[in-house]
């Protein structure tokens, strides 16, 4: 598939595109109920000039926040499309899981064994750090989380929580990479490495 064709594939969101004095700007915002678009929080695909760069933001309330760039413009549409899913479709996950995983104190092999029941083990990991995957590392009786990317890049997410919300903010986001791979495998797997995880990163932070 065309990674153009990928803006076809949101046409449930408000999309427009502008081109002034030589930038092409492409505005995504989720629809109210009346079909207008919702101009609370958006995402920017901007590229100024015919530059070989590609900038991705998210607007809140008219403020920029850049997510992150791209030299490549088909990666750039998929960044765009795979962020506006991240950003405005979320992923609940199982509320039974998340409140057996809340009654989990101390032992980290119970939480282990109600994760191994619910999420594939190549996208989490406990106590040993593991590439591509949620990681959660316990010290004085609290908890961090993070993504280890493939470049052994750690992206925080959580530090110094009990231990029970650290395993239901593992599940959380280890059901959303799960998706990733689900929803977009088919799209990435012609990337190099690098841009891969810069897009999971903006996916996950979204």
């Amino acid at each position: 598939m065309n990674y153009n064709d990928l803006l076809d594939k949101l046409d449930n969101y408000h999309i427009k595109k502008d081109k002034l004095s030589g930038d092409t700007i492409i505005y995504v915002y989720p629809k109210n109920n009346d079909g207008s678009a919702n101009l609370d929080t958006g995402i920017k695909l901007e590229n100024s000039n015919g530059s070989l760069i590609w900038d991705l933001y998210e607007i809140q309330r008219n403020k920029d926040y850049k997510l992150g760039d791209f030299s490549i413009k088909e990666t750039a549409f998929l960044a765009l499309y795979i962020t506006v899913k991240g950003k405005f479709e979320k992923i609940k996950g199982d509320n039974h899981v998340k409140s057996e995983l809340r009654i989990v104190e101390k032992n980290l092999l119970d939480g282990k064994k109600i994760l191994q029941k619910n999420i594939n083990e190549l996208y989490f990991s406990l106590e040993h750090e593991k590439e591509g995957a949620i990681n959660l590392i316990e010290e004085n009786q609290t908890a961090d989380v993070f993504y280890l990317t493939h470049q052994k890049e750690k992206m925080m997410i959580t530090e110094a929580r009990p231990l029970s919300s650290a395993l239901v903010v593992l599940y959380n986001f280890s059901i959303k990479l799960e998706k990733f791979d689900e929803l977009f495998k088919s799209y990435t797997e012609s990337l190099e490495l690098k841009e891969l995880e810069k897009i999971k990163k903006i996916y996950l932070g979204n």
